[in-house]
């Protein structure tokens, strides 16, 4: 079911990949900084223009009570709340939630560290009983493969590259399937948008340095459990991982966001980006038109062979210089420039 659900991605996830090549723009490309390719790229302009203005800072917490005798506990409540967004980069979250939102949804993963053995959130950085957020990206994210509305999905989840030990010194794993993983070098990993930036770098000299696996965790809200296997598309087993209860709100650990309406019957939301996509490649192919014109295009002067010393004198003189010669013998025209009316 994992596996069909990850093929249920595969469409988006091109599409995605498509329109971030466009926002990249040539900065990402292999032969270097080159404009002729886009030079007006209308798709990060709009994004740059909107994003500080939705979100500009990090959010401010009012508490309100209607007990007197708390309203200073209230404060002091929300400045607390204020320090924990503050610690948890929550500006930065946000701002990513709604770039990857332009481009499909935003997904972010929240809730309450309810032991030391999180393996998705930065592993040990995580204390025992605080609250973290984290960005899920797209490419990893897995969904039920019938589901017709994400609040009703059998299960969710994502995929993560952690390192084997950290699964082996965790007493709650299976560590003969642990052992069995193969070490993480996915079959799409060119077709990733991370592959953008890492063109031309040797991953086997990366994973000499730690052994990275590839697992995907669920939740399952049928069960109220946090599922743990190996990513199908690299190795089936009828083995978990592990399996944990989730302790969280009844909606799972994921929040959505999309900046269209949705789309009956389906579960992913319009990009705004696929909207401007068509007006964006138009511009430019109108652009670079423009320019190829406008390099074309020169002014020349033609003058009778005996006219030779008049032509050149046009050519250097000043602007309301008097020049002694036949106008006649002059003319000047413009050649494969911009069409004239």
């Amino acid at each position: 079911a994992v596996r069909e659900g990850l093929q249920r991605m595969k469409r988006f996830q091109r599409t995605r990949s498509l329109y971030i090549r466009q926002y990249v723009g040539h900065m990402y490309k292999n032969e270097g900084a080159n404009g002729e390719a886009e030079p007006i790229n209308l798709i990060f302009h709009a994004i740059r223009a909107l994003v500080p203005n939705l979100v500009m800072r990090s959010p401010i917490t009012k508490v309100v009570t209607e007990f007197s005798e708390f309203k200073e506990y209230a404060f002091m409540f929300g400045k607390a709340l204020d320090g924990l967004n503050e610690r948890l980069k929550i500006k930065t979250i946000i701002r990513r939630a709604i770039v990857d939102a332009f481009f499909t949804m935003g997904i972010v993963k929240t809730g309450i560290s309810a032991t030391d053995s999180l393996v998705d959130f930065g592993d040990i950085r995580i204390d025992p009983g605080q609250v973290y957020a984290d960005n899920v990206n797209f490419d990893d994210f897995v969904i039920d493969p019938t589901c017709m509305l994400l609040e009703e999905a059998a299960f969710t989840g994502h995929r993560s590259r952690v390192p084997r030990q950290l699964l082996l010194d965790n007493k709650d794993y299976d560590h003969d399937t642990v052992a069995k993983l193969p070490r993480s070098v996915h079959p799409d990993v060119k077709k990733k948008v991370a592959a953008l930036s890492q063109a031309g770098m040797s991953s086997t000299e990366m994973y000499e340095l730690q052994d990275f696996v590839d697992i995907i965790e669920l939740f399952v809200p049928g069960a109220n459990s946090i599922i743990t296997i190996p990513d199908p598309e690299q190795l089936m087993t009828d083995k978990f991982i592990g399996m944990k209860d989730f302790y969280g709100p009844s909606t799972g650990p994921y929040r959505f966001l999309s900046l269209t309406q949705p789309v009956p019957g389906n579960p992913f939301p319009v990009a705004p980006v696929g909207i401007w996509y068509d007006l964006h490649i138009l511009a430019n192919r109108l652009m670079r038109k423009q320019m190829t014109r406008a390099e074309n295009q020169k002014t020349l002067i033609v003058v009778d062979a005996a006219s030779t010393d008049q032509g050149e004198d046009m050519r250097d003189a000043e602007d309301q210089e008097v020049i002694i010669g036949d106008p006649k013998s002059v003319n000047m025209f413009s050649t494969k420039g911009a069409e004239r009316e």
